[in-house]
């Protein structure tokens, strides 16, 4: 077992990194055919740095294809503006923890859905 010191270079290596792929999976960017180099070059941390990286792992990271395809439509609801073309942490200070999609059973939080919404 490995332990990573917080805010060592390798925590903080891991957390850009994870911020950076969440920003892709947001974006729809085909994560498999870049380098890690290669996307830390082509987006500027401006656009994938988040304040509260938990949020990060429990709504982006997590979701599947359905849910993010709901966040990104409800981003667009709420402010008008184009989904692809947010910064990671404006969508989540506009959508936070999806609460209303997740009651509703449209969203996972953690990789798991509200089982209750669902009716199961």
């Amino acid at each position: 077992m490995v332990f990573i010191e917080v805010g060592s270079k390798l925590d903080i290596k891991e957390r850009n990194r994870n911020s950076l792929n969440a920003y892709m999976f947001w974006t729809d960017t085909d994560c498999y055919s870049i380098k890690p180099d290669e996307a830390f070059a082509k987006f500027s941390i401006d656009l994938w740095l988040v304040e509260y990286p938990s949020w990060i792992s429990s709504m982006i990271l997590t979701q599947d294809p359905e849910g993010l395809t709901v966040m990104r439509d409800e981003y667009t609801k709420k402010t008008g503006r184009d989904w692809k073309s947010a910064k990671l942490n404006d969508v989540r200070e506009v959508l936070g923890y999806c609460n209303d999609l997740y009651d509703k059973g449209l969203v996972l939080r953690n990789g798991i859905p509200n089982i209750k919404a669902l009716g199961i």
